[in-house]
């Protein structure tokens, strides 16, 4: 059944995969996998699972990045032909990505997914009571029609979804089609979803619940009908840290007290909403100058609560009863900005609702003081709470180039400890790859602090290795390091903290059409990991150091998370992340049977990642090797 959907001529590992994969769509059961880069994860993923479709399954394709999203739909597009089957697959991204209001309003970019999730379905109901002719309900009468949405009930959205059915494209594809009919992008991608065989969307699809909720409902199905496909699955457990964590800066507080006086400072339980504000402004702040060491800092439990309930002079109780009701004077706020058609955001509802957040009482959380602005932050450790949906599925099927160790993986997303793991060889003839590591630099931070000379020989070794003029990916473990030394390597185009993804983009066809023959990236980001560079893109991956996390409180939190488990928490949180970051880059070199390169590692650590690239070896003379190893036609 595989091979009537697998597009091309499979190599035996891949054969092997693809079954091993189907397998487990078949049994219903979970499976990791680690295979190299180069294996063709993606076309096997869906050579595996899309054949469910035909008994009413469903795939939910999971990735990261938008260059991820790509890859999916350009071998869906190649499946599809293959099997000859009249399957339905749709790129999904969020709708502040799709909406086309963004440009005109820009408040609505700083929205979160609820409150942009309201203000949307009002003026989309604006618009149908517009097109019916049916009267308003008297809540929405001042709220404006989305006139995109309008003129898609008004035209039909039938001629931009049969296109998308036949065409299969990326969702900026989709976006500028829509536009171009005068439409909403989102009002067609929801119309696909109810009979999409396919949907590949952002990992936040899974994890956070309302997008969850909003995604089944576009489906018309249950997760138990879903299987779902973890792409690049060695970063969902940062992923769903990161997403289920909640801060609040105390700058934040002012506006809120503002907030409260415009509502003429409501009482609950005898507290005035000023009170309360003000003891959490004062209470805030001075945890923050206690507490902050560097960039974060741990608050000892039960602390803010009780600086509150000095200041205050009231019981725990009570105030557990008035942050409820102050909570419902926030709701309050939030519908009548909601009816003035505005966005519907309440400061003091959401200082009060962080509040009741931190208050609770519950295992995988820390509670902590961050800088730069200054925050409590209510920080999720304990992965598994936010990656539960998984174990919902039908089935699930976790892969990466990078998992090793693979039963860490397991753990840190709570996946059942009889999930079978699997790990390939790297499919490519290792004669094509010269992996070398410095023997004298280091951009570890200790090292550095003892000998300044260390980064001038780093960045001079760089510019040595940029003079054999091949295309070049310099990858660094930080954005910091790669503003730093950028100035020095004028050959190099850097990508940039924050730099759009249409600008990324730019920023990429300029590399690849030789314009620059260098790119600056950083290990993690989104150019050294899930960027495809096929067909010698890139010949020379130079890695400066290796990723290690920068040391905080919240790290230790994590590390000391791990241990209480009986796992190992260096290992966990710091060692493992770091090597799949540095391998993940170093990827970026052979993507195909034909290809070749040279990896330099410029940090005497490097041994550290033999245990996923063997073949690395010490050099006294990187450049020289490297050199040399070009001239001799690129093979070792």
């Amino acid at each position: 059944m595989q091979r009537a959907y697998f597009p091309y001529a499979p190599r035996p590992q891949q054969a092997e995969l693809t079954e091993l994969l189907a397998r487990a769509v078949r049994s219903q059961a979970h499976v990791a996998v680690e295979a190299g880069t180069g294996m063709g994860k993606t076309v096997c993923a869906l050579a595996a699972t899309l054949p469910a479709c035909a008994s009413g399954a469903r795939v939910l394709y999971l990735t990261r990045t938008h260059a991820q999203q790509h890859q999916v739909m350009k071998e869906f597009r190649r499946v599809r032909e293959r099997s000859g089957l009249p399957l339905v697959g749709v790129a999904l991204q969020g709708r502040r990505h799709l909406c086309l209001r963004m440009a005109e309003e820009p408040e609505l970019a700083e929205a979160d997914a609820d409150e942009f999730g309201r203000m949307c379905l009002d003026r989309r109901k604006v618009a149908e009571a517009n097109v019916l002719g049916s009267a308003l309900p008297p809540e929405l009468a001042r709220v404006p029609a989305c006139p995109w949405f309008e003129q898609g009930l008004r035209r039909g959205t039938l001629a931009v979804e049969d296109w998308a059915r036949e065409s299969a494209p990326f969702a900026e594809e989709l976006a500028a089609r829509a536009a171009l009919e005068g439409m909403c992008p989102d009002h067609v991608v929801r119309n696909l979803l109810a009979d999409a065989d396919l949907v590949v969307a952002p990992y936040a699809y899974l994890l956070h619940p309302a997008l969850r909720a909003s995604l089944l409902r576009g489906m018309r199905c249950e997760l138990a009908g879903m299987v779902v496909v973890v792409d690049e699955a060695h970063n969902l457990p940062d992923a769903a840290r990161e997403l289920w964590s909640r801060s609040l800066a105390v700058d934040s507080v002012t506006p809120a007290m503002q907030e409260a006086e415009r509502l003429g400072d409501p009482v609950c339980q005898g507290l005035h909403a000023s009170q309360l504000l003000r003891a959490l402004r004062h209470a805030g702040s001075g945890l923050v100058a206690e507490y902050l060491v560097e960039d974060d800092g741990p608050v000892p439990e039960g602390e803010l609560e009780a600086r509150l309930l000095a200041e205050l002079r009231c019981p725990s109780p009570r105030l557990t009863q008035a942050l409820a009701g102050f909570a419902e004077h926030g709701e309050r706020v939030r519908e009548q900005k909601r009816r003035e058609g505005k966005l519907p955001r309440s400061c003091l509802g959401g200082a009060v609702g962080f509040l009741q957040r931190w208050l609770l009482e519950d295992e995988g959380w820390v509670r902590l003081v961050e800088g730069s602005p200054a925050r409590l932050t209510c920080a999720l450790l304990d992965a598994p709470q936010a990656t539960l949906p998984l174990l919902q599925a039908r089935a699930s099927l976790h892969l990466s180039g990078t998992l090793a160790p693979v039963e860490q993986y397991r753990a840190s997303v709570g996946l059942p400890a009889n999930t079978p793991i699997h790990r390939f060889p790297p499919p490519f003839d290792p004669a094509r790859r010269l992996a070398l590591h410095a023997l004298d630099v280091s951009t570890r931070h200790e090292d550095v602090e003892r000998d300044p000379t260390l980064l001038p020989r780093v960045e001079e070794a760089v510019r040595g290795l940029l003079a054999l003029d091949r295309k070049t990916l310099v990858c660094f473990p930080s954005h910091a390091l790669l503003a730093r030394m950028s100035p020095g390597l004028p050959a190099m185009a850097a990508e940039e903290a924050g730099l759009a993804q249409t600008d990324l983009m730019r920023l990429v066809q300029r590399f690849r059409r030789g314009e620059v023959r260098a790119l600056g990236a950083v290990m993690g980001g989104r150019l050294a990991e899930g960027m495809d560079f096929p067909a010698g893109e890139v010949e020379l991956v130079v890695l400066i150091g290796l990723p290690y996390a920068k040391p905080s409180f919240r790290l230790r939190a994590l590390i000391a998370h791990h241990e209480a488990r009986g796992e190992p928490g260096w290992s966990h949180a710091v060692e493992a992340p770091a090597l799949r970051r540095a391998a993940q880059a170093a990827g970026r070199l052979l993507r195909g049977p034909e290809d070749s390169g040279v990896l330099v590692v410029l940090d005497h650590r490097a041994p550290r990642l033999r245990t996923l690239l063997p073949d690395l070896r010490g050099s006294a003379d990187p450049a020289g090797e490297a050199a040399r190893f070009f001239a001799c036609g690129a093979t070792r």
